[in-house]
C-alpha cells in the first residue's frame, strides 16, 4: 500500500510541475503570474499532495524586505517549495545549468526569468552572477543554496563565494532562511514521506556589515547566523 501511494504522490507532483511548468512558460514572464502559480498552485499543490505540514516561524513581515538575496540551506528538493509556499514574494532561484533542459521545470524557469549557473566555467558563473544582480535592480529577490548541493547530514556545507561577492559588491541585503525537516520528508538518495517542515527567517546582513567584512568573514558570518537559525529549528 505505502508503494502504491507513493507511486500515486510522484505521478501528482509530475503533473503540477508539468502544468505550473506550462503556465510558466506562457504567463511566468509577468511577476504578478509567476507569484501566482508559484505560491498558490504549484508549492501548496506538492506540499498538499505529500502531506507536508508547513510550520512557518517568521521574524520579520517579508513583504516590507527590500530586494535581496535569501540564503538557505538545502537539505532536500522540497527546499524550493516550501520557501515558494511560505515567502510572500516572488522568489528568483540559482540554478545549476543542468536544470534548464529538464522538460517543462526547465522550460518554465526560463520564461520566468531564473539564473542559471554554470559552476564548471568561471567566467560563464561571473557573468550569471552579474545577471542575477541586474534582476535584483529591477526588484526581483533572488535565493541561492550556497551550500552548492543538498546536504546528506544536518551540517552546513562550505559556502560557495559567488552571491556573497554580488551581496558585497553591489550592497545588496543578505537573509539567512533555515529550513529543518525536509531531509526526512526526502532525504538526498531517499524516499518521499510525509511530514512537518519548519522554516525562519534571521536578521539581514546589510551593507553597513558588509563593507565592514572581507569576503571570508563574510560568508563566516552567514554561515553563523544560519547555524544558529538550524539549532533552534532542529531542536524545536
Amino acid at each position: 500500500m505505502e508503494t502504491v501511494l507513493r507511486w500515486i504522490r510522484t505521478v501528482l507532483i509530475s503533473a503540477f510541475t508539468v502544468i505550473s511548468g506550462a503556465l510558466s512558460i506562457l504567463f511566468g514572464w509577468w511577476r504578478p503570474a509567476y507569484y501566482a502559480i508559484s505560491r498558490f498552485f504549484w508549492a501548496p499543490a506538492l506540499l498538499a499532495v505529500s502531506n507536508i505540514r508547513v510550520k512557518r516561524m517568521l521574524q520579520r513581515d517579508i513583504k516590507k524586505v527590500p530586494p535581496c538575496i535569501f540564503f538557505a540551506n538545502h537539505r532536500s528538493h522540497f527546499d524550493i517549495p516550501v520557501m515558494m509556499y511560505s515567502l510572500p514574494r516572488p522568489l528568483y532561484f540559482l540554478a545549476k545549468k543542468e536544470l534548464r533542459k529538464v522538460p517543462f521545470l526547465g522550460w518554465g524557469m526560463a520564461a520566468i526569468g531564473m539564473v542559471f549557473i554554470d559552476r564548471s566555467d568561471r567566467a560563464a558563473a561571473i557573468r550569471s552572477m552579474e545577471k542575477a544582480g541586474k534582476q535584483i535592480k529591477k526588484g526581483k529577490s533572488i535565493v541561492t543554496f550556497p551550500e552548492g548541493t543538498r546536504s546528506s547530514s544536518s551540517d552546513l556545507l562550505p559556502f560557495k563565494k559567488g552571491a556573497f561577492h554580488l551581496a558585497k559588491s553591489q550592497g545588496i541585503p543578505l537573509i539567512p532562511v533555515a529550513i529543518s525537516g525536509t531531509e526526512k520528508i526526502l532525504p538526498k538518495h531517499g524516499k518521499l514521506k510525509s511530514g512537518q517542515v519548519r522554516i525562519s527567517v534571521g536578521e539581514p546582513i546589510r551593507k553597513a556589515e558588509m563593507d565592514k567584512m572581507t569576503i571570508p568573514e563574510l560568508r563566516q558570518e552567514a554561515g553563523d547566523r544560519l547555524a544558529t537559525l538550524l539549532n533552534r529549528l532542529d531542536k524545536y
